[in-house]
């Protein structure tokens, strides 16, 4: 109606990151169709940036980008974090949570246990499981507690004053990904 070109992978990038709810689409269409007024074109790298993640999405990503060694990627969902006003202590505490959880598994298949019991034991649901017993497979007992150990760290630093909060993050993003 409107006459604007748009391809059909960036209108499922468009879905994807409003998490299938209509509101936020219609939100985030307005939004993409006044930053592309002039051209009436809308491009997949312009909705990448317009658009952000979803803050569950992100948070998941950001912890398996970290855990895995991708710098490039854990910096820029670190900046979609910030952007989104997610304050960096909660980044922190949640990246906390994501390893403590990922040690938890760790854990308990180090004592046998298949995915049924660990994820009735962890009390979360078995596709979740399953990418928790994948990632835990991908790093030692040893790996997983030394990334905790700097996270609880950089929290009483921060806490403390001596560190400050964003740039702290960044400089353990670096250290722990270069």
């Amino acid at each position: 109606q409107d006459a604007y070109q748009i391809e059909e992978k960036t209108i499922r990038l468009i879905i994807e990151r409003s998490s299938n709810n209509l509101y936020l689409i219609h939100q985030e269409i307005n939004k993409i169709k006044m930053y592309a007024l002039d051209e009436k074109i809308v491009y997949y790298n312009d909705v990448d940036l317009l658009v952000t993640r979803n803050l569950e999405d992100n948070i998941f990503s950001f912890s398996t980008a970290f855990l895995n060694g991708n710098l490039r990627l854990a910096m820029q969902i670190y900046d979609d974090l910030l952007t989104n006003r997610m304050p960096p202590l909660t980044v922190l505490n949640h990246l906390f949570n994501s390893l403590q959880i990922v040690l938890k598994t760790k854990l308990l298949m180090n004592q046998g246990l298949n995915q049924a019991t660990i994820a009735s034991t962890l009390g979360v649901s078995s596709g979740r499981t399953y990418h928790l017993m994948r990632t835990a497979k991908q790093h030692s007992l040893t790996q997983i507690e030394t990334l905790i150990k700097n996270l609880a760290a950089l929290d009483v630093d921060i806490k403390s004053g001596v560190q400050d909060d964003r740039l702290g993050i960044e400089l353990l993003l670096l250290r722990r990904l270069s």
